[in-house]
C-alpha cells in the first residue's frame, strides 16, 4: 500500500463554500430532508442516548404523523447482490 500526496486547500472559506455548493446540489427534496433531520434531532434531544434503535424509530413516527409526513416503518424491500435476490 503506497502513500499518495494530496493537495490540501487551506483557503477554508473557499473550501466551505465549495462543500456547501456540492451538498446543496446533491440533496434531493431539500426542504423535507432538512425537516426530517430536524425531527430526528428533536427525538434525540427529548429521549437522550442509550435506547435501542426501535425506540428512536417510534419517536420519529410520532413526529412524522404530527407533521403530516407519510412514512412506513420497516417497509420490506428486496435486496439483490450480483443480480441475485438475497433477502428482504
Amino acid at each position: 500500500m503506497g502513500h499518495e500526496l494530496t493537495r490540501i486547500d487551506t483557503d477554508y472559506k473557499r473550501c466551505d463554500e465549495k462543500v456547501a455548493m456540492d451538498i446543496n446540489a446533491a440533496i434531493l427534496f431539500k426542504d423535507v430532508s432538512y425537516k426530517i433531520i430536524g425531527l430526528a434531532m428533536q427525538v434525540h434531544r427529548e429521549l437522550g442516548h442509550g435506547f435501542l434503535e426501535k425506540v428512536y424509530e417510534n419517536g420519529m413516527m410520532v413526529l412524522f404523523r404530527r407533521e403530516g409526513i407519510e412514512a412506513v416503518q420497516q417497509m420490506p424491500i428486496t435486496v439483490s447482490f450480483l443480480g441475485v435476490s438475497i433477502g428482504e
